[in-house]
């Protein structure tokens, strides 16, 4: 073993680093809370090429002496602590000292300040391992930082970050959220030159909330005061009319501070349990306003994360948002829930895309350029007021709603069901009451970290002859029933087989989309009243990047104002609330690992169609319909797996049954 040394100051700081300023963002965060914490009123972040070669932050807040200047950028130097026990009294954003030292080790750094008191101000260049030069300047009262070359003597550290587009609209986010918990602070961001953010006048909660996310949302905001052991709460969440498809506009602070904690937005949703259908979150800003001593913030470098020294917290949050939400009702006057689809309970191996990962990935390197909205191609739609409904020769048989090699060119139309409508003694009713371990269609794309993704998953191999064979008996196996109205029982040669139909469907469905796609693009359904969207800025972001690839699904999107968009169409088929597919593609798009291309996000959707419209578990089908599908499955390349991975077929053998009942 090596022997124990000590690291040089240099190796030690931009390890230091490392932890405090992973990329651009965490900088701006940084000098930020800074500011807060010195009691500006205004803030202005200025940003060049995704502030990997320049950020400033500008502030007119309380300065920095001329003797104190210096020792701001010496590691573990802080006005917030003096000794251990003031670790259970913090009132400020920052308190560990590490932020300015991190940052001068990882870039050139350039500090302005001046006291209102003070004459002149005094200006601190640091550059390497220069020694700092500190002179006297004319300077307005507050601080400036200008930052140059980040990372630029940790090349390395830029190869994990992703384009410009994607790290200017994390910093414009993260400033998002500081105006919500600071909303007496006016923040500017100009991003290149140009300002993409202004909440100058917007000094209260609502009308933050309504520039942010619309007149919807505004309309159907209550306010929530109460209190809770050792602290008050105070915000304002939104009524069960209302809803978004993820979690990430649950804003929680503790003492102004935004946090992140499981408890707490487990208490949040519990909340909302009984009001909000599966999938669907609130739109909400909760302050909670606790003793300092009951918090712990120095669990991580990034002060994000925070443990609640009561664990009863987080069930009286809950207790007290439902009195809140019962008492104060109103009815709105926008409305944008939408009737709730057929769901069944989750299952122990749902579809993967239902897992989020928590990851963070790779640069979507297609279309990195980002295009202005005047840009945006056009492509020429057949409107309609419904998707059509497809029709065949057998209307009893098993819906396909795509072509495949055992279906006609008719059952390729788009549909709004997941079955086609049949005759009475035909139809497939849907349960009410859902049997205990049947899958939920998926609300998302988003892959498990174990998943191989589309781009790295093999086309299926040629079958051998055997499997050939076995592949024709599969549409020749005799229908004997149905088991919880999810699986298939069918009798073969070789003994029982089960057949899960949701995912067989879908492997049926995916492959006659894939032979559809090949030749023809994807029919878009025009919707009849254009739908609002309100985007973040990361969403807007991906938008923008990914606008041919959504033009070529058959989404028509239309730019609306500042970060506001009307989707006018959609994929033909989906009957799925118009915002909800959106917004979960977005989150898809956002979250894709890898190398993204056009023919990747394209197979992704087509996986995603399929699994949202193929039959789901908990739903009867006759045997004509069950025989159809077999048929279908059949015909199919790859029979024995949905396009997720997850197993279709699972066979008992004849000697397996014998030998259970001791006949052989």
């Amino acid at each position: 073993m090596a022997r124990i040394h000590l690291l040089d100051t240099l190796t030690a700081n931009q390890i230091a680093a490392g932890e405090v300023i992973e990329r651009p963002v965490s900088v701006v965060k940084e000098l930020v809370e800074n500011s807060l914490d010195a009691g500006a009123s205004k803030i202005v972040v200025e940003i060049n090429q995704g502030g990997l070669s320049f950020i400033k932050v500008s502030d007119n807040g309380c300065g920095m002496a001329e003797e104190d200047l210096p020792l701001a950028i010496m590691r573990h130097a802080t006005s917030k602590l003096k000794q251990i026990t003031d670790l259970d009294q913090i009132h400020t954003l920052g308190f560990r000292g590490e932020a300015l030292p991190s940052i001068v080790s990882v870039a050139k750094v350039e500090i302005v300040s001046r006291r209102p008191e003070d004459q002149i101000g005094r200006k601190l260049v640091v550059s390497g391992q220069k020694q700092p030069q500190c002179e006297p300047v004319g300077a307005p009262s507050g601080t400036t930082i200008t930052v140059h070359d980040l990372f630029y003597n940790t090349p390395a550290r830029k190869k994990f970050l992703r384009s410009e587009g994607y790290e200017s609209a994390l910093i414009h986010d993260l400033l998002t959220r500081f105006s919500l918990s600071h909303p007496e602070v006016s923040f500017l961001l100009f991003r290149n030159g140009r300002e993409i953010l202004n909440t100058a006048g917007m000094d209260n909660l609502p009308n933050l909330i309504q520039h942010y996310y619309g007149n919807e949302a505004r309309e159907a905001l209550i306010e929530i005061e109460g209190e809770l052991p050792g602290g008050l709460l105070f915000g304002y969440t939104t009524l069960p009319t209302y809803h978004r498809k993820n979690r990430k506009d649950i804003n929680l602070f503790i003492n102004h501070r935004r946090v992140f904690s499981k408890e707490l937005l487990n208490a949040v949703e519990e909340a909302y349990r009984d009001t909000l259908p599966k999938g669907q979150f609130p739109l909400c800003v909760l302050k909670l306003q606790l003793d300092p001593s009951t918090i712990d913030v120095n669990v991580h470098p990034s002060k994000l994360e925070v443990r609640l020294r009561n664990p009863l917290l987080a069930k009286e949050l809950t207790s007290l948002l439902q009195k809140l939400l019962l008492a104060k009702k109103k009815v709105p006057l926008y409305f944008t829930s939408i009737e709730p689809k057929q769901t069944v309970t989750k299952s122990k191996n749902p579809c993967p895309e239902r897992q989020e990962s928590q990851t963070t990935l790779e640069t979507l390197q297609t279309y990195e350029a980002v295009r202005e909205p005047s840009e945006w191609p056009k492509p020429e739609i057949t409107p309609a007021s419904a998707p059509s409904t497809p029709t065949g020769p057998d209307t009893t048989s098993f819906p396909t709603n795509a072509t495949t090699p055992a279906a006609s060119a008719d059952q390729a139309a788009a549909t709004t069901m997941p079955v086609t409508t049949m005759p009475a003694e035909t139809s497939m009713p849907v349960a009410t009451t859902p049997p205990t371990g049947t899958s939920m269609p998926p609300a998302g794309f988003t892959a498990p970290e174990t998943a191989v993704s589309s781009a790295n998953r093999p086309e299926p191999p040629d079958l051998s002859a055997t499997q050939a064979q076995e592949q024709e008996d599969i549409g020749s196996l005799k229908v004997i029933g149905q088991l919880y109205q999810t699986f298939i029982l069918a009798e073969g040669k070789e003994g029982l087989y089960l057949i899960d139909q949701h995912i067989a469907h879908e492997r049926v469905l995916y492959e006659g989309f894939l032979a559809n796609d090949s030749q023809n693009a994807m029919e878009s359904q025009v919707l009849l009243q254009p739908v609002t969207l309100h985007l973040s800025p990361l969403e807007e972001e991906t938008v923008l990047k990914f606008i041919l690839p959504l033009v070529d699904l058959g989404i028509i999107l239309e730019h609306f104002g500042p970060r506001t968009y009307l989707l006018r169409a959609i994929p033909a088929g989906i009957d799925e609330a118009p915002q909800d597919y959106f917004y979960s593609l977005l989150e898809h798009l956002e979250t894709s690992r890898g190398k993204t291309t056009v023919l990747d996000i394209k197979k992704e959707f087509l996986i995603h169609t399929a699994c949202k419209r193929a039959v789901k578990a908990n739903t009867s089908l006759t045997k004509t319909q069950m025989e159809g599908l077999l048929r279908d499955l059949s015909s199919t390349k790859n029979y024995l797996t949905c396009p997720h991975g997850r197993p279709i077929i699972y066979k008992i053998t004849q000697q397996e049954i014998f030998k259970a009942f001791h006949r052989i």
